[in-house]
């Protein structure tokens, strides 16, 4: 993006500038200027890494193309290994946490990236995120065996229907083998779930949840569908008068900021919190991440224990 500023009671906005293609000529992060110990969990240090700019999608929902182009722009396997051993050297970091927006895009280089960590034998355990169709159990595999513990996937509905409306381009069946094969190979996984997405009804929304408890995963984020500017969805939302919120503060996953015929805000908002608490209150999830332990599992309990404590005062379905 170019430079946008205020001069008076203008907006100016330059041209935009070209992306970087060479993203190994740019610097580290300045790490040192990040407060360590809020990274601290559990007493581990976790590090956020960026390998990759871009995403070769374009879901309806997602700002990341608006923001990076649609094209997935890498750097090489050489250098995102070289700043995990910096910082593990460095810093005594623990655990890296890549936030790609979909880290295995070129499956190619994830092999790469897992072969630099073995010939240097950095034992550094790491996590990442990508979509349900970028994996497989060769894949997953050797990235379990070079230290990944979890993997988060995009599940965003377990509506047909919706994923459509969403342009996800994904079958609920990729998802159920993306888990399963995680779970065969040894890897925890996360489920990123969007609820509100325009066309989303109740019965969508708790069809949604429930394929979520039948993919069993380790963790879970339900997020709000948010209409970020830029984005067909927010385009799709403004068209037709559905927008309640104009506060970008609020923009933030966590609350509704539209409402459609289908779906009043109260009531996406309640779903949200009764997924939560279905979750997390499941005896057998409960018992699972006690056994594993851990950073997640340790956090997992800690999470149901909060869950517990709100629904004391709330009806399940």
């Amino acid at each position: 993006m170019g430079i946008t500023y205020r001069d008076g009671d203008k907006i100016v906005r330059n041209p935009n500038r070209p992306f970087i293609q060479d993203l190994d000529s740019l610097p580290f992060p300045a790490h040192h200027l990040m407060s360590l110990e809020k990274l601290k969990h559990n007493g581990k240090l976790l590090i956020p890494l960026v390998s990759s700019r871009g995403c070769v999608y374009w879901c309806d929902f997602c700002s990341t193309v608006r923001m990076f182009g649609r094209g997935y722009r890498m750097r090489s396997a050489k250098n995102v290994v070289d700043e995990m051993q910096f910082v593990h050297e460095k810093y005594g970091v623990d655990q890296v946490t890549f936030y790609d927006d979909a880290f295995s895009v070129d499956r190619n280089r994830v092999l790469q990236i897992c072969q630099e960590l073995h010939n240097r034998n950095l034992k550094l355990i790491w996590d990442c995120g990508t979509r349900v169709d970028m994996v497989d159990r060769e894949l997953m595999k050797t990235m379990k065996d070079a230290g990944c513990i979890a993997v988060w996937m995009g599940v965003e509905s377990g509506s047909e229907a919706v994923l459509g409306a969403m342009n996800k381009s994904i079958k609920l069946e990729q998802t159920r083998k993306a888990f399963k094969t995680a779970h065969e190979v040894g890897l925890m996984t996360i489920a990123n779930v969007v609820l509100g997405f325009p066309g989303e009804t109740e019965a969508t929304a708790k069809q949604t949840i429930r394929f979520v408890q039948q993919l069993n995963p380790e963790d879970v984020g339900f997020y709000i569908a948010t209409p970020y500017p830029g984005t067909p969805m927010y385009e799709q939302v403004v068209k037709n008068g559905w927008l309640r919120v104009n506060d970008f503060d609020r923009f933030d996953t966590a609350g509704p900021t539209f409402e459609t015929p289908e779906l009043s805000m109260t009531k996406l908002a309640e779903l949200r919190s009764k997924a939560y608490q279905q979750f997390y209150l499941r005896p057998g999830y409960v018992l699972h991440m006690m056994r594993l332990g851990g950073t997640y599992g340790k956090s997992a309990v800690k999470t149901s224990g909060a869950y517990l404590l709100r629904a004391l005062h709330l009806k399940y379905w």
